[in-house]
Formats: structure tokens, sequence, C-alpha cells
């Protein structure tokens, strides 16, 4: 197999449209964008590399690159990569990556995988992998996966899945081999076929505020927690590739609603093993005040905090072998 390494969208752009002999192309930049295949040639986007990738595409993604897949392209993600997929794209999570599906694409989840999945998606978890289904997504749970569904979402549980039900609208198709259904507070989802072994409970959400999570984690004497978090290589956020983990950190657009979970804040995790539930990557330890973070009653893995600031490198999350915890390298 030969091996082209591209450093740059000039060096992307001087490639054949074929190679004479099957070769690797090996994505090492940011910005380059995928409109077709090449004969013999075969994608890999590789060390954080950000990568879009249209028409019917193929890319491999390793080594925590992010990658926007639309119009039917297909993507393999390995090695904490992250991949947004919309518009009847095809996805293969694997190795603790991430994925977000929109509008009718398609998801196979492995190997502690997250899935979020939005307007008719439909996704596949095996591994303990994780789902949030949104929209009409349909969602099939095998090997220990866990569900969290909302909206008017369609599930089928096998193999010891668990599925959390938030929304009358959800509907469980099958509920088999062990799996357990958690109806959230007095939601009544329709459930169609239920096995044997099968297990339907209720549960009432505790919810926290937060002063219950400075009693789990208190504050030292100067009124300041200490929290982490998992940032990239070259210590910026994940989501936007724009917040720079070092020193005082300052989220401008911050908003102090507790009952918002996501957007708006700087969000940092109580223990570093819970960061590491989010993102693999250097993590880094800080200290917050307070005064500067809101707690979202029903999952307090992480807080929002309107600024941080940056006291050390704490040390590097590992990715899992088969059946094992997240480890960190400190």
């Amino acid at each position: 197999m030969e091996i082209i390494k591209i450093r740059s969208e000039e060096e992307f752009e001087k490639l054949p449209e074929s190679f004479s002999l099957p070769t690797e192309i090996h994505i090492l930049c940011d910005g380059i964008k995928i409109y077709s295949n090449k004969e013999n040639g075969y994608y890999m986007a590789l060390r954080s590399s950000k990568v879009y990738v249209y028409g019917f595409s193929e890319v491999q993604a390793q080594d925590y690159s992010q990658i926007w897949a639309r119009d039917f392209s297909k993507v393999r993600a390995y090695d904490s990569s992250r991949v947004k997929g919309h518009d009847s794209s095809k996805i293969w999570a694997n190795d603790l990556s991430q994925v977000r599906a929109y509008n009718s694409s398609e998801v196979w989840a492995k190997n502690y995988s997250k899935i979020r999945s939005y307007s008719f998606s439909k996704a596949w978890a095996q591994d303990y992998s994780q789902v949030l289904a949104f929209d009409f997504s349909h969602i099939v749970g095998f090997g220990s996966s866990h569900i969290k569904s909302y909206d008017s979402s369609k599930i089928w549980a096998h193999d010891s899945s668990q599925i959390y039900v938030y929304n009358s609208g959800v509907e469980i198709k099958e509920l088999l081999n062990n799996s357990l259904l958690i109806k959230i507070d007095d939601v009544n989802p329709t459930v169609e076929k239920v096995h044997d072994t099968a297990q339907i409970i209720r549960q009432k959400i505790w919810k926290h505020t937060k002063q219950s999570f400075l009693d789990l984690y208190p504050p030292d004497n100067d009124g300041y927690v200490t929290l982490y978090k998992v940032t990239q290589k070259d210590g910026t956020d994940y989501y936007s590739g724009k917040i720079k983990y070092e020193g005082k950190v300052v989220c401008p657009t911050f908003d102090s609603n507790p009952n918002r979970q996501c957007g708006c804040g700087l969000h940092l995790s109580p223990l570093p093993e819970l960061a590491s539930m989010y993102n693999a990557g250097p993590v880094k330890k800080c200290r917050v005040h307070k005064d500067n973070f809101v707690v979202y009653p029903t999952d307090i893995s992480k807080v929002r905090c309107s600024e941080v600031e940056v006291i050390e490198e704490y040390g590097m999350t590992k990715l899992p072998a088969e059946g094992e915890d997240f480890k960190l390298d400190n």
C-alpha cells in the first residue's frame, strides 16, 4: 500500500484523480474538503485534522480527527474522533468516537462510542455505547448499550441494553434479552413487545442543586472547587476548537440559567474520570469559584462555568481495552 501525506490544501489540490496502485491519502491538516473518491485512493483523516466530506465520498477518521459528513458520504471513525453527519450520511463509530447524526443519517456505534441522533436518523449501538435520541430517531441497542430517548423516537432494545425514556411519545418496539426500560417520572411510552427476561421500572429523578453538588465536592476555604477538562492536543476545546485552556479562561456568552444543560458556558467535570466520558486527550486540572458555575439538576457529570483557572496538566486519558474502565496516565 502506497502512502501520500497531505499537510496543506495546496498539496491536496494537486492529487491525481486516480492511482495505479492502492494508495492511502493521509490528511494531516485542517480545512480539507472532499467531494469525490479517487480511484485506488483511500482517504484517512489523522492527527486531529478537520475534514469536510461531501457527495458519495468515503473517509476513515483516526487520532482525534473531526469530520463533517454530508450528501450520502461514508465515514469510519476511530480513536476518539468526532463526526457530524448530515443528509443521509453513513457513519461507523468506534473507540470512544462521538457522532451527531442529522437528517436521516445512519450510525453504527461500538466500543464506548457516543451518539446524538436527530431528525429521522437511525443508530445501531453496541458494546457499552451511549445514545441520546431526539426527533423521530430510530435506535437499535445491543451489548449493554445505554439509550436516553426523547421526543418521538423509536427504540429496539436487546442484550442487556438500558433505555431511559423522558417523553410519552417514545415507542419501545422491542424490549428483549434482559434489557431494562426506565420510565422517568410520569412518562408512559408505548411498549409493543416485552421478553420475559426484560424489566420495566419507574424512576423519580433526584434533582441536584448547587448546594447538593458542593456537599459532594466541597470547596476550599476560599470558595474554590477543583474541576477537570479534557482538551484537544493543542489545549483547545473539542466543541469549537477556539477556546484555549491555559491560565484564566472566561466564557463571554455564559448563561446562568441552571436548567440549560448545553452551550453558553465552559463545561468541566468534578472528577477526571467523568471528564473522560466526554472526550479523550490531555486532562487539565482547574479551579473554579463556587459563584462562577451552575449545576444542571439531573446531571452533575459536568457543570457550566463562566470562568475557570487552569492549574496544571493532570494527565492523559487512555482508550480502554474491551471490558476495561477509563484510565488516566498521570
